[in-house]
């Protein structure tokens, strides 16, 4: 998909606000992808009941206290979109981590430690005295996703 294909959604608010507000305006392609994903849980993986996986996966890992610690206000975004998606929050937040879980995947079906691996390629720049400040991440996802890229702008209230 290119990015100048790509929907624009801009938030404001609280964390939940904003994930909220997102949620309620994608709610279809979201729901969607959702559901394209648990299908590929299955049919790649042969998890049958991919929901307790997943469910496991998060309380296996140590990705959920660390976004408590470090990152609430995404934590309280993601249970937000949830929210109006009408999502458990446990499987909304193992959304977020495509990258983690099948990693996780791999280690188990190898019986290696869950914290052998590491993947993804991150910068963030704020060289500007009160400017803004710009983060990107890298993710290698499969075909199942394109066409569910979006653009989050995030105005913050401070």
């Amino acid at each position: 998909m290119k990015t100048s294909e790509m929907p624009v959604v801009t938030e404001s608010g609280t964390g939940y606000e904003r994930g909220a507000a997102y949620g309620e305006e994608l709610r279809g392609p979201i729901k969607d992808i959702f559901d394209r994903w648990l299908d590929l849980l299955k049919a790649s993986r042969g998890i049958n009941a991919p929901e307790s996986y997943l469910k496991e996966f998060v309380g296996q890992t140590k990705y959920l206290a660390t976004c408590e610690r470090l990152a609430p206000h995404l934590l309280e975004e993601v249970r937000g979109m949830a929210d109006a998606v009408g999502v458990d929050f446990e499987l909304a937040f193992a959304q977020q981590l495509h990258d983690e879980e099948w990693i996780h995947a791999r280690n188990k079906r190898l019986g290696w430690s869950l914290s052998d691996a590491g993947k993804c390629s991150n910068i963030g720049v704020n060289d500007i005295p009160n400017g803004p400040t710009v983060i990107g991440q890298n993710i290698d996802i499969g075909e199942w996703c394109d066409g569910s890229q979006i653009i989050l702008h995030v105005k913050y209230d401070d």
